[in-house]
């Protein structure tokens, strides 16, 4: 692959530094494409479209090219470069780039702490570590992973990326299905509570049981029952996760606030599979091959 001696846009001539004409057009476009609301990697997938080379060996561009380009202060005219690029349209972009990568910084940390409070390994319990990937593992990719040494599932592993796209399918998926937000209710009484609650009845008639024994009886029917049954009625938080998602759209990123505000917590399962449980006790599982709503 061929390395260029000077900024893009530039060439030496006799010496000296002089601008390309074609190349100085495609500079002052990418800064009017980025003051435009267009993003580093939209400019990139536009010229690539266009059958711009950026090396006139048929390299690719990518939004880290774009990057150095908008950094560049050569535009301005420092040192022996003509000025391709006005003052005011460099500081323009450069505030706007400063706000961009602060915003994305503040997003990092709020996905962060989203999986720090709620992903779990759904084999062992623990809490998922974030790591990044070697030099031969796909470009440095973070990771999150079970962070149990005796974990018996060391497949507990995903890419955040496709973490990240496993939960939005979930979440999108409900958002076009809200209906599918239904709590389990109580459920019948088993033939066991029905024995217990009987025995319960004569027990405490029984004159000469003891209280600890008549407590121990109630304690008993109390455990079951709470393990026959959800602890609480959920129909008004049905409704309030169901009201959630129809003021949201979906989108392809992680609606933080959203998945906060219904989310009791994640589970990582082996081969890529994130288990999504709500406040409601409703589970949605997805994964990058399976599909992103099946029910549990």
């Amino acid at each position: 692959m061929a390395n260029r001696y000077v900024a893009y846009g530039y060439e030496i001539t006799d010496g000296r530094i002089a601008t390309i004409e074609s190349e100085r057009e495609i500079v002052v476009n990418i800064f009017g494409m980025y003051m435009n609301g267009h993003g580093m990697a939209e400019i990139a997938n536009r010229m690539n479209q266009a059958g711009i080379s950026y090396n006139n060996d048929g390299r690719s561009w990518n939004k880290n090219i774009i990057k150095r380009i908008l950094e560049n202060r050569k535009y301005l005219g420092d040192g022996k470069f003509p000025q391709i690029i006005p003052q005011d349209t460099f500081d323009r972009t450069e505030k706007m780039r400063l706000a961009k990568s602060t915003k994305s910084d503040d997003i990092q940390k709020e996905i962060n702490d989203l999986f720090r409070t709620t992903l779990v390994c759904a084999c062992c319990g623990e809490k998922l570590d974030r790591y990044k990937g070697s030099k031969h593992n796909r470009r440095f990719a973070n990771y999150r992973r079970c962070k149990n040494p005796e974990c018996t599932n060391p497949a507990t592993s995903v890419r955040e990326d496709e973490l990240k796209e496993i939960i939005s399918g979930i979440v999108n998926e409900l958002i076009r299905n809200p209906e599918k937000i239904k709590a389990e209710k109580c459920k019948p009484m088993s033939t066991e509570e029905g024995e217990l609650d009987t025995n319960f009845a004569e027990e405490l008639n029984n004159p000469r049981n003891e209280i600890k024994d008549i407590v121990a009886e109630i304690t008993r029917a109390a455990e079951l029952r709470f393990d026959q049954c959800i602890e609480q009625d959920f129909t008004a938080i049905d409704k309030n996760i169901r009201k959630e998602l129809s003021i949201r759209a979906e989108k392809p990123e992680l609606d933080i606030k959203l998945i906060k505000s219904i989310t009791k917590i994640m589970r990582l399962h082996p081969n890529k599979v994130v288990e999504m449980e709500l406040i409601n006790g409703n589970k949605f599982t997805g994964g990058i091959d399976n599909d992103n709503d099946t029910n549990r």
